[in-house]
């Protein structure tokens, strides 16, 4: 179902998630941006980034706090990007 490298994270099934937190932001944010929002669940999640669903659970509530961290995320890069335009 998924490609090689989710596959790849199957070992790591019981690593807490913010060993990797980075990491499994970056699948979380991709799935969201090919398939939507509304499109992944958790499970999807969980299985792309090799954790239990009761670890995703552990750090968003639900979908909408996922969004949030995500768009956080976001805001924070741009933030980034535009405090070094003005050097």
């Amino acid at each position: 179902k998924h490609g090689s490298s989710f596959n790849n994270k199957q070992a790591a099934k019981n690593k807490p998630w913010k060993e990797n937190a980075v990491e499994d932001l970056d699948a979380a944010e991709q799935m969201v941006q090919d398939r939507g929002l509304n499109a992944v669940s958790f499970q999807d999640l969980a299985d792309a980034v090799g954790l239990r669903k009761p670890s995703v659970f552990h750090h968003f509530k639900n979908k909408e706090e996922l969004y949030a961290s995500l768009s956080l995320r976001i805001l924070q890069y741009l933030l980034i990007r535009l405090e070094h335009v003005d050097r």
